[in-house]
């Protein structure tokens, strides 16, 4: 006996099929090899845990936030070299992509035995288990989308949202952190207090909250800290893991090709503990991964703290510019950083 229930996605209805504790397969309704390798008897039973966690999974997902497939047990039917197939696929990272070639290479490596472009074609055809099992993100050795069974559209959306929110998706963990794509609860913590009314900014001497709840419109300073994450490359939140509450957001703009800006926020409350420095080594470590080459900063002379919080980084001084900074009602030097990584 078989379990199904149905989930509505932004490029097409989707049937969810379980055997009551894995995912079975994930098809949408209108695609090629629908229900592969299905025989049994299905029944409707919306309130499996395991349905549960997918629909999850798919709404962060199509979300672009971060979805972890290893949370969930996966059960595809198929022969032991589809399978074989599949779980190479799975390994695939997110926003990334494969040639059939690179896919047959790791299954040869794993499996110890000779096969073919062909036949793993055949195999990815038919996953049963679309977007948990990414065969949405094997492409032609030249480049181009070739066969997807949900079809070339969806493909096309598929790695455009990937594309998209890449940057967003992963999440890393520090010894006393996760850092992770926000949202609105995170970005109320950090910006709890309005720090364009307190008195200095090398160090504040008196904290002014916000009178209401922050939904980033009405004032100035709101409007400010909405258009710090205005046209950025991506946003990440940092939580402890202590209690899950959200202390920093840190911002990252590609300025080059292999070139990033970095910008920061702590909630005053949370200075003097490092976060933003340990939750930034980790990203850092990330975006050397990816291939980026140098990360740059700015700040004001008088921000002595993240002066040294870049320090500790290994930012090294480059130059200076006399900027207007409007909160002091003042020209102040504005320093630029950078650091090779």
């Amino acid at each position: 006996m078989l379990y199904k229930t149905f989930y509505e996605s932004p490029i097409g209805k989707m049937i969810l099929v379980s055997d009551a504790k894995s995912l079975v397969g994930t098809w949408f309704l209108d695609q090629k090899y629908y229900m592969y390798g299905i025989k049994d008897e299905i029944v409707q039973k919306d309130d499996l845990d395991v349905f549960k966690k997918v629909k999850r999974y798919l709404d962060n997902y199509f979300n672009g936030e971060y979805a972890n497939v290893k949370n969930i047990s996966l059960n595809p039917k198929g022969t032991l070299f589809q399978k074989q197939v599949w779980k190479v696929i799975l390994s695939i990272p997110y926003g990334k992509v494969w040639t059939y070639s690179d896919v047959l290479a790791k299954v040869e490596e794993k499996s110890k035995r000779k096969s073919s472009v062909r036949a793993i074609a055949n195999a990815i055809s038919r996953n049963p288990i679309l977007i948990l099992i990414s065969c949405h993100r094997i492409i032609g050795k030249d480049g181009t989308l070739k066969g997807y069974s949900a079809g070339l559209e969806r493909k096309k959306y598929l790695l455009n949202l990937e594309e998209k929110n890449k940057y967003n998706t992963v999440l890393l963990k520090s010894k006393r952190l996760i850092i992770n794509k926000g949202n609105s609860t995170a970005s109320k913590s950090v910006y709890e207090y309005d720090l364009t009314k307190c008195t200095n900014i090398g160090g504040i001497n008196k904290l002014v909250k916000f009178k209401e709840p922050i939904d980033f419109v009405g004032d100035d300073a709101k409007k400010y800290y909405l258009e710090c994450s205005k046209n950025k490359m991506f946003d990440w939140y940092v939580f402890l893991k202590s209690n899950n509450t959200c202390t920093s957001n840190v911002i990252l703009e590609e300025k080059e090709d292999d070139v990033l800006e970095i910008s920061y926020n702590t909630n005053p409350k949370y200075w003097g503990n490092n976060y933003v420095v340990e939750a930034a080594l980790e990203i850092i470590k990330h975006l050397k991964k990816l291939g980026y080459k140098k990360i740059i900063a700015h700040v004001y002379e008088e921000n002595t703290k993240s002066i040294r919080a870049l320090e500790k980084l290994g930012f090294k001084y480059v130059k200076n510019k006399l900027n207007f900074y409007k909160p002091l009602n003042k020209y102040i030097n504005d320093y630029e950083y950078e650091l090779d990584i």
